[in-house]
């Protein structure tokens, strides 16, 4: 970013000051947009997951999940919620490959131990 502010053309010392304050506005847009998207996460519990997306967070029981779904495709997997809600899970893309299918198949797993720990109560 320094050398295209410093070679650009526009001024005989590179750009001028609205086209440099323009070039910076866009440079930490571009840095805010992949630092949002670094931290997509999904954490998992023993009573439901905290999902991290790009603007939002969510904190969801287990009682509130109706599925967990990865079909071949979807971009992401899915949090599908009791009612109509359903969460796009940011951290999980198919193109993460076997890591996102293999941590799915865990939160699968907690879903399906807390559904038989309630059905027995």
């Amino acid at each position: 970013m320094a050398i295209i502010l410093w070679q650009s053309p526009g001024q005989p010392d590179g750009f001028d000051r609205g086209n440099t304050v323009g070039l910076l506005l866009i440079l930490a847009i571009f840095l805010t947009i992949l630092w949002r998207f670094a931290r997509a996460r999904v954490d998992l519990y023993s009573d439901g997951i905290s999902i991290h997306n790009f603007f939002r967070d969510y904190d969801v029981s287990w009682a509130q999940v109706f599925k967990l779904s990865y079909s071949p495709d979807d971009a992401w997997a899915y949090a599908e919620l009791i009612g109509p809600k359903r969460i796009t899970l940011l951290a999980l893309a198919r193109s993460e490959g076997e890591s996102s299918a293999r941590f799915l198949l865990r939160c699968e797993e907690s879903l399906r131990a807390y559904e038989q720990r309630h059905d027995k109560d």
